[in-house]
């Protein structure tokens, strides 16, 4: 049995984008810090090198904390692969008969100004197992409907 029928690497452009921009704006920042601490400054403008220099500094680990938890984000998005008798998610192994619940829900996100007007709207792949833990899959990482229409098809060919 134990056969992989699809498998689903996560769509990461977003977080990708976001731990190379980091990265790049934290680089930037640190040099220019660097350069504004070394460059000479008549005595009046001792104070106004100083705040420059920590305002850059500030940016610099803004931007590096953006970058880690942008690639930690990475990290932890594992792909979602459908066996014929088990359910990978990530690296929670869940086998068929553990399955409570699988269903697809819409989630909007709504405005902060507005709660009337919809900003996005997107849906989520919830795995329930018998111990009530949720397993959630969002469609903005994943195929939501073609993983459920491939776990279903799984399912039904074990049950059998």
């Amino acid at each position: 049995m134990n056969e992989l029928l699809k498998s689903y690497q996560p769509i990461r452009s977003e977080d990708e984008l976001y731990l190379w921009l980091g990265a790049l704006v934290a680089v930037m920042a640190f040099g220019a810090m660097a350069f504004v601490i070394r460059k000479e400054f008549s005595y009046e403008e001792q104070s106004k090198k100083w705040l420059i220099a920590l305002l850059l500094f500030i940016v610099g680990l803004i931007s590096t904390g953006t970058a880690f938890f942008s690639w930690m984000s990475q990290q932890r998005m594992g792909k979602v692969e459908v066996y014929s008798d088990h359910l990978v998610l990530g690296k929670t192994n869940l086998p068929f008969d553990q399955i409570k619940r699988i269903n697809i829900q819409k989630e909007q996100e709504k405005s902060f100004v507005n709660p009337a007007i919809v900003r996005k709207e997107y849906q989520l792949l919830f795995v329930e197992d018998l111990k009530g833990r949720v397993y959630v899959v969002s469609e903005e990482a994943y195929p939501v409907r073609e993983v459920m229409k491939e776990m279903r098809k799984a399912i039904d060919e074990w049950k059998k």
